[in-house]
């Protein structure tokens, strides 16, 4: 191969030019994006069953959808939570298992148990699992709140009007997603006496309503053409008109229709939970990206497209960026960027002090430049991203490509020194170190092949790293051995041996003949050579410990700025406007505080939480705690709810990020036994006097768990004697 490439100087050179072509239009057309999109073998399974509390939905829901879990081929391991209301199951499967033919017999068994969960129930969804470190994967790209002061449904329907037709043309968005605001309703209002009065019942009706909408399918039929096709039949109604004319009793020739037993009007959905900001109304929608499309250069369009469409509001609303995954995928880039400068820098200044060449300087750095588009090649070939972790592996193997190149050029240059023919001392310089630098460079590759080895959800995320990393590796070594012998062959041919024959070798020059007498030193008096080590040591970690900030950048997981969290909890049952009331109280006081930057309100049936920011020139100052204060003396005058008001940042906890907080997780198969447990060991640590709280629920979270029910116990043999069935009066509470 060495022979082959020193012959061939000019088909090396076409190769690579080749190669390089490749390289760049593999670099501009591999998808760019935050983490790799791989698919783990976990799945979750979700259902909800409004009002029902925990051990109910521990139950009767969670207990038959993992029985059924459990019969799926491959499954290992199944963790559930039941709240109030819904319930949460992980799979995990095996290493093994083909997921698509599990999440597939995952949902037929789901279907099929549908129908003996009890009534009330949603149906369960499955979706896959997406592990706590990497939650932000399944975030959308770029995520923005529109806000103004208009109502929900004007905000609502200027992003769905205005907005999102536009945006969904943007070459690269896949999906735009709106939350918030009221989506438009028909209401039907039934005058429950006037259906009595004609013998009718209320599930009666809703059957007829329901089965105004049917898609189905209703066997195959022969077409013109001769082809048989499936048949479907698909019925909606078109009117409000329509709805009204629905027959619901026809019986000896009297129809009664919709129409006479109700009302039909346009109205919006029941809010379930309001956002605000700065007190004003809020409107919050996500774009997705496609399947392999460029992140950031679809957030650049998206962008842009925004700048435009933004002028057409109205007065007075405005577009908020609230998450933008493009600015971290730029601060890669520019970090390899700068890591490719530095490198390119000491390469230079390395051979230049060592070869007084340009030229050999500039076949270095291209040989990094070969390696780095070989690895976008094999990339691109692979079907892999760029995103953080492949970054990452280029930026680490960067540094490391170069030592093969400088030892196959330096040694080609020294035997031309030496007197040899280029083409001869080019063949013989890189033959000579070839089974040197294949130990190094495959020692440095095994460094890597660890990552393959990670036990655990994240050992997924990781592997593409370490394959970037060989695969850079490995190509520097082919550059090395094929571009460099063809290219320094043409390089050193006019270059004047230093030696000739019956000559004396030449002096060393001046770098390794220091070194030599260092070596010479240390082989004389080792024990100076351990004790120079420790005193170096001992130094760094002083300069370390007096110098070296442990504030955010070497252990905080928090913010490095001051906000305030206030959280308000309604008691169970209570309405969804008392708990808004009560926060709408809060943001007008807020409103009259000049030092607040900004605060947002999210409400819900029975939580609220406003955050509070301040600007730059407020944080690491008195005035957060001041006004923290503030609040929680206006959070005290009310009963009946519990408010709460926590501040964090460098102000309220000295540089830190957040205050400590510890949780306990009690695991068992006796739900009942596990909350007594939990409740005994949550009343040994409120004695002591430096817990200042302790929540007991049964999933960690800040809810409460614990609720009360009103339960109907159905006599069967009144219900009988009255002709009627359980069904039936479930059906007529519900």
């Amino acid at each position: 191969m060495i022979a082959a490439s020193i012959r061939r100087p000019i088909a090396v050179a076409m190769v690579y030019l080749s190669i390089g072509l490749f390289g760049v239009s593999a670099y501009r057309r591999l998808p760019v994006e935050l983490l790799p999109d791989v698919s783990l073998p976990h799945l979750t399974v979700s259902a909800g069953w409004p009002g029902a509390s925990p051990e109910v939905t521990e139950a009767f829901l969670t207990s038959p959808l993992e029985a059924a879990i459990q019969q799926v081929r491959g499954v290992e391991k199944v963790t559930s939570v039941s709240k109030s209301g819904n319930t949460s199951i992980e799979i995990t499967f095996g290493r093994d298992t083909d997921m698509d033919f599990a999440r597939m017999d995952l949902s037929e068994r789901l279907a099929a148990l549908t129908d003996n969960l009890p009534i009330g129930v949603q149906p369960p969804q499955v979706s896959p699992y997406v592990p706590e470190a990497f939650l932000q994967q399944n975030r959308a790209e770029l995520e923005y709140t529109i806000t103004g002061p208009y109502t929900l449904d004007v905000l609502r329907r200027d992003v769905e009007d205005r907005l999102k037709p536009d945006l969904l043309q943007v070459i690269g968005v896949g999906d735009v997603r709106v939350t918030g605001g009221r989506q438009e309703e028909l209401r039907i209002e039934l005058d429950e006496n006037r259906i009595r009065a004609l013998g009718l019942s209320i599930p009666q009706i809703s059957t007829r309503l329901t089965a105004m909408e049917i898609v189905q399918q209703a066997g195959a039929a022969y077409s013109a053409d001769g082809l048989l096709r499936p048949l479907s039949i698909r019925q909606r109604p078109e009117s409000i008109d329509e709805v009204l004319n629905l027959p619901v009793l026809v019986d000896r020739g009297r129809i009664v229709r919709v129409r006479d037993v109700g009302t039909v009007n346009t109205s919006f959905e029941e809010a379930t939970t309001y956002y605000r900001i700065n007190g004003f109304p809020a409107v919050s929608f996500q774009v997705y990206r496609q399947p392999r499309a460029n992140t950031v250069q679809m957030a650049d369009s998206v962008k842009a497209k925004l700048a435009v469409l933004e002028r057409s509001l109205p007065r007075g609303e405005r577009v908020i960026s609230d998450q933008d995954q493009s600015k971290e995928i730029r601060a890669q880039l520019s970090d390899l960027g700068q890591r490719s400068l530095i490198s390119a820098i000491v390469v230079l200044l390395v051979l230049m002090l060592f070869l007084q060449s340009v030229s050999a300087a500039v076949i270095v750095f291209s040989t990094v430049a070969f390696s780095v588009l070989i690895t976008l090649n094999v990339a691109f070939f692979l079907g892999m991203t760029l995103n953080v972790l492949t970054l990452m592996g280029l930026a680490m193997g960067f540094g490391l490509v170069v030592d093969n190149a400088i030892v196959v050029l330096e040694n080609i240059y020294r035997r031309r020194r030496l007197g040899e023919p280029a083409a001869l001392a080019a063949e013989n310089g890189a033959r000579e170190v070839f089974l040197a630098i294949l130990g190094a460079t495959g020692t440095t590759v095994i460094v890597v092949v660890p990552f393959v080895y990670l036990q655990g959800e994240l050992r997924i995320y990781y592997v593409p790293l370490a394959m970037v990393v060989g695969i850079a590796l490995v190509a520097s070594m082919f550059v090395a051995f094929t571009f460099i012998p063809a290219l320094g062959a043409k390089l050193f041919e006019n270059l004047a041996p230093s030696v000739r024959a019956g000559d004396q070798p030449p002096a060393a020059p001046w770098i390794a003949r220091k070194y030599s007498g260092l070596i010479r030193f240390t082989l004389r008096f080792p024990w100076s050579t351990a004790f120079v080590t420790v005193l170096m040591l001992a130094g760094s970690f002083h300069l370390f410990n007096k110098y070296v900030s442990r504030g955010q950048k070497w252990g905080g997981f928090g913010t490095a700025k001051d906000y305030i969290t206030i959280n308000i909890r309604q008691q169970q049952g209570e309405p969804l406007q008392q708990a808004d009331d009560l926060t709408r109280f809060l943001e007008e006081r807020l409103k009259e505080m000049p030092e607040v930057e900004r605060f947002v309100s999210h409400v819900g049936e029975r939580t609220a939480t406003i955050r509070v920011t301040f600007p730059d020139s407020l944080q690491n100052s008195y005035i957060p705690v001041a006004i923290k204060e503030a609040l929680y003396q206006y959070s005290t005058g009310f009963g009946g709810s519990e408010v709460q008001v926590f501040g964090f940042g460098p102000s309220f906890y000295g540089g830190g990020g957040s205050a400590p907080n510890y949780s306990l997780k009690i695991l068992g198969y006796n739900y009942e036994k596990v909350r007594d447990i939990a409740q005994d060991i949550a009343g040994r640590l409120k004695v002591s006097t430096r817990v200042k709280d302790v929540d007991t629920n049964s999933s960690g979270y800040y809810n409460n768990e614990k609720s009360t029910e009103l339960v109907v116990d159905a006599d069967r043999d009144k219900l009988s004697l009255n002709q009627l069935t359980v069904e039936n009066l479930v059906n007529q509470v519900k």
